[in-house]
């Protein structure tokens, strides 16, 4: 889910309650669980649209996203390539992401904050950094451009938001990111409910129904981003310029 677009989430979402419910099997009603996990998504779906979807309204939204969608980025690059430093085989090398994996653990969920929340808690993570042991391990393992880039990606965000412009359209827009984390976690909850029950419940063809209606609508959005995929690769080949030659 983390890979899907809003709308994509948002309509994911919806395909996955409407399939279950047109399953027409009896614990719809039976199961108050089952029940409560689909009202729950319906409601969060609706909240989650109006929160990225009513904002748009205010021209200066788009900057905003933009800034903290770079923001998140420069944070992941910092967490792939501590993940990479892991599996080295040089032990100095794992030792030394040992030791900043401790911070990572404290600050990865970051960009699942509201927007002023976010930027706090990477200013403490640079802080943190900046001191040892993890000072020690950024040099050892030559982290310090990714580094750089988290400080400057959150500097930028904080320099749009601090623009008077950007008031309203921070205030309308902040609470996306946790109600988008809120939807994929009852996502989650709802398909691991029913993955649960139906192996508790062997053989009891509706759980079995529910699981197979689940995994089609699964398959779709797996193909979706398969493409999306492909058609990437493509255009970064058609877009890449010829090395020179020796």
């Amino acid at each position: 889910m983390g890979r899907l677009r809003n709308v994509e989430l948002i309509q994911f979402v919806r395909d996955t309650v409407a399939d279950a419910t047109g399953s027409q099997v009896s614990l719809l009603v039976s199961d108050a669980p089952l029940a409560g996990y689909l009202s729950t998504l319906t409601s969060a779906a609706s909240q989650y649209e109006f929160a990225v979807r009513n904002p748009q309204k205010n021209p200066f939204t788009e900057l905003l996203i933009g800034k903290d969608q770079t923001r998140d980025l420069a944070f992941s690059r910092f967490g792939r390539k501590l993940a990479y430093f892991e599996l080295s085989a040089v032990e100095s090398e794992q030792k030394a992401a040992a030791t900043l994996g401790i911070l990572w653990n404290l600050h990865r969920n970051n960009s699942r904050l509201n927007y002023q929340a976010q930027t706090s808690a990477t200013d403490n993570f640079l802080i943190d950094l900046a001191k040892e042991p993890y000072a020690s391990a950024l040099t050892a393992l030559d982290l310090s451009g990714e580094v750089e880039a988290v400080r400057t990606t959150n500097d930028e965000f904080r320099a749009a938001s601090s623009d008077k412009r950007a008031g309203l359209a921070e205030s309308d827009f902040m609470s996306a990111k946790q109600l988008r984390t809120s939807l994929t976690t009852s996502a989650s909850a709802f398909a691991g409910y029913v993955d649960s029950m139906a192996l508790a419940y062997t053989g009891n063809a509706e759980w079995e129904k529910l699981v197979k209606v689940m995994n089609v609508v699964r398959q779709r959005y797996a193909e979706i981003l398969a493409r999306r995929g492909s058609t990437d690769k493509t255009d970064a080949q058609d877009n890449s310029t010829p090395a020179p030659q020796p």
